[in-house]
């Protein structure tokens, strides 16, 4: 068995704690369904419940709304929009008044699969689970099981890589293809919860389980499993220190306990940065209650410092195995500890207040794409990700979070980084994919007023300074389009002294065909050319009504 021992894991997976479900309430004299239970075709279909309800009724939201694409849709506070019904059963009523019968139906499948609904009428609660096709459990990769549908069972063989909760029995498992899934809920030997302890479950121990999946947020989990098989493991981490590693380098400690025939430690040749210094053995004393207890190695290692502007990490592996009376191998635990070591980036810092380094790191949302680069925003501020003609849209998606090492600079009054590789860029780091769609803040309406005030901030300023730059600010115009030579600008009603054009506009905004008719255009201010021509990142253009 190998286990890669993901050290951060551990601490971060605390927050899904204690969101175990409530007990199930039944059926009233009042407030009934004839059945709790209804079975649809897997080649698609529908089925009726009559409902009986002494006033309103309707179904709780639980589950998470999906978009075309399959994508949680967020609301204006970054929360899962909750629906009433999976995303693969529809309902002709999901809310009424008194008795009626609902019709519900579902698309083929290819797989079963399973959601448990829940109607409320005032304080009562009703369960009603829809079925479609078999859900009989199959074996699967966590890859798999992260790409199957929700409501279906699978049967998962990996490692113990953290657990969360001991109540419950709530921990991570991760297969030998390094996939992981979460379990939310683990059954005792005779099918309760609870007694997640009885299972005598360790970190590194391997675990054939079954259960459903369903996802929370963006949590691929298999919920209130059953555990087919456990195989023990040999080793146990019992403490790294320090966890991460500064960018000075140092010394690193790893406490391994043991139960097999000693444990060997190596290193891959592109880690070389860590290096073997010595180790120490301990006997584990027997008690009354522990009459095998495991012994434990101290390993010593040596981190060398770092210049680098990412945080970089290897991994140690270590591995011990047991041995039969006859001195044949009978079980091995190989197990891959990462070691993370801080980068030599300056610390994080809001945008706008970096800008006075000057060569600083910051990380934001992609709120806004063009053909040059990206604008970059977080609560302080946004700045323009400048990349040239080289830049590659596809690359990027709106609410994509992004953390960026690089000098700050000024071109015509705008903000930006050069990402181009030259004026100081060290680094992008793409921390989290994006949903393709991001909230806007409130715009500020630019009425002639606010654009004569913009013009008037960079008199007598330098374009080229950032701390001269004009803010990279959300906002909306009414104006015109008008054709200037090769240029296309944008004319606010009963005044000329100055104009919006678009910057580096993207190829579905189509500026050309609203020549001479007004239009509402939103985007973020990014630099002011010609003195009198404030540039738009957009990100919206319609008709004005």
């Amino acid at each position: 068995m190998k286990l890669r021992y993901i050290i951060a894991a551990i601490a971060s997976a605390a927050i899904f704690a204690g969101c175990q479900t409530e007990p199930m309430v039944g059926s009233f004299e009042d407030f009934s369904t004839n059945t709790s239970y209804i079975s649809i075709p897997v080649a698609g279909g529908s089925q009726e419940v009559n409902l009986t309800a002494p006033e309103a009724w309707s179904f709780a939201k639980l589950f998470d709304l999906k978009d075309e694409d399959g994508k949680v849709v967020k609301d204006e506070n970054d929360k899962n929009v909750k629906t009433e019904l999976p995303d693969w059963l529809t309902a002709d009523k999901v809310s009424g008044s008194g008795s009626t019968t609902i019709k519900f139906s579902a698309e083929a499948s290819e797989s079963g699969r399973e959601a448990e609904l829940q109607i409320k009428c005032g304080s009562k609660t009703l369960f009603l689970v829809v079925r479609q096709g078999s859900v009989e459990a199959v074996e699967a990769s966590c890859k798999e099981v992260i790409d199957g549908p929700d409501g279906k069972s699978y049967i998962v063989k990996g490692t113990v890589t953290s657990i969360v909760n001991t109540t419950y029995g709530n921990w991570y498992l991760k297969d030998d293809a390094g996939d992981e899934v979460y379990i939310y809920g683990t059954l005792d030997k005779d099918g309760k919860t609870k007694n997640f302890l009885s299972l005598g479950l360790e970190v590194g121990d391997v675990v054939k389980v079954s259960g459903p999946k369903t996802t929370y947020g963006e949590t691929v989990e298999l919920v209130d499993v059953t555990v087919l098989s456990i195989e023990k493991a040999l080793l146990s981490i019992v403490k790294v220190d320090p966890a991460e590693v500064s960018k000075d380098g140092g010394d690193l400690e790893i406490v391994v306990a043991f139960k097999g025939k000693g444990v060997y430690q190596s290193i891959e040749d592109e880690y070389n940065w860590i290096t073997y210094k010595n180790s120490e053995f301990k006997a584990g004393v027997p008690t009354l209650f522990e009459k095998n207890p495991a012994d434990t190695v101290v390993f010593n290692f040596s981190v060398a410092a770092f210049d680098g502007y990412k945080p970089r990490s290897g991994f140690i592996t270590l591995s011990s195995s047991a041995y039969d009376s006859d001195k044949n191998k009978t079980n091995t635990t190989v197990m891959d500890i990462e070691i993370k070591q801080k980068s030599n980036a300056p610390d994080v810092k809001p945008i706008m207040d970096a800008i006075a380094d000057g060569f600083a790191h910051v990380e934001g949302t992609v709120m806004a794409i063009c053909k040059r680069g990206y604008v970059l925003a977080d609560d302080s501020g946004a700045v323009l990700a400048y990349y040239g003609s080289a830049f590659k849209p596809e690359n990027y998606k709106l609410g994509d979070k992004i953390g960026i090492v690089d000098e700050f600079g000024a071109y015509n009054f705008g903000l930006q980084f050069s990402c181009d590789g030259k004026d100081g860029f060290v680094l992008e780091d793409k921390l989290k994919e994006g949903s393709g769609s991001v909230t806007y803040p409130e715009p500020e309406v630019i009425d002639p007023e606010k654009l004569a005030a913009i013009i008037a901030s960079i008199d007598g300023k330098d374009k080229t300074k950032p701390i001269d730059a004009i803010a990279t600010k959300y906002v909306e115009i009414t104006g015109t389009p008008k054709k200037s030579g090769s240029y296309t600008n944008i004319y606010l009603d009963n005044y000329e002294d100055a104009d919006f054009s678009a910057y580096q506009l993207p190829e579905q905004f189509d500026l050309e065909s609203k020549i001479d008719k007004k239009v509402v255009i939103r985007g973020y201010v990014q630099s002011v050319s010609g003195g009198k021509h404030v540039n738009i990142v957009f990100t919206s253009l319609e008709d004005a009504q």
